[in-house]
């Protein structure tokens, strides 16, 4: 009897050990590590973005995802091949914007071509660039009172002639003077005058 006694404070002592105060199963240091490992998923390797997503992206984080009229600010975007140079992947990007509307069509204009600063910067950071123009979209209203998004702006930069431009002492003005080709909508030019 004694026997059967000391066997059964063994098994109970035995049974409690291997659990906590709540009653729950302590676990092994080497249960917990399983566990770990077995809860981590493994990291696949990053993929590397095409330059479209590299773009979109960028110009996101730069100039906002949407403009303050509540429209998507890249309207549209293509990389293409530039089969006008010896580089077999140069690059050629033409980004539409959608532009900001602001207190006068003066400030709407400035406020665009200062963003065209900032859009050729964050295009040109990816090397196989050689050529980016930029085309911006803003509502016009037409003699019958109709509304419609027109291009109003056209820029158009070489990787040589953005390189030329010291960016931190760049006005956004001289882009009619240096841009390798630059269009503006006669309805906004009427209005810098």
């Amino acid at each position: 009897m004694k026997r059967v006694l000391f066997v059964l404070l063994i098994a109970v002592l035995l049974n409690g050990c291997g659990q906590n105060e709540n009653g729950k199963p302590v676990e092994s240091k080497e249960d917990k590590k399983a566990t770990q490992t077995a809860a981590k998923p493994k990291e696949e390797p990053k993929k590397e973005l095409t330059l479209d997503e590299k773009v979109t992206q960028d110009i996101n984080k730069k100039l906002g995802k949407d403009t303050n009229m509540k429209k998507k600010r890249i309207v549209e975007l293509q990389v293409n091949d530039n089969l006008g140079t010896d580089e077999p992947n140069d690059k050629i990007v033409l980004l539409t914007l959608a532009g900001d509307e602001n207190l006068s069509s003066k400030m709407t204009v400035k406020g665009m071509l200062m963003k065209s600063s900032d859009a050729f910067k964050e295009i040109f950071k990816n090397k196989e660039v050689s050529e980016a123009t930029l085309f911006w979209k803003f509502p016009l209203v037409d003699t019958y009172g109709k509304e419609t998004d027109e291009n109003v702006i056209k820029i158009q930069l070489k990787k040589e002639t953005f390189d030329k431009i010291e960016w931190k002492n760049f006005d956004y003005n001289n882009f009619e003077k240096i841009a390798d080709q630059y269009w503006m909508h006669p309805a906004l030019k009427k209005e810098l005058q």
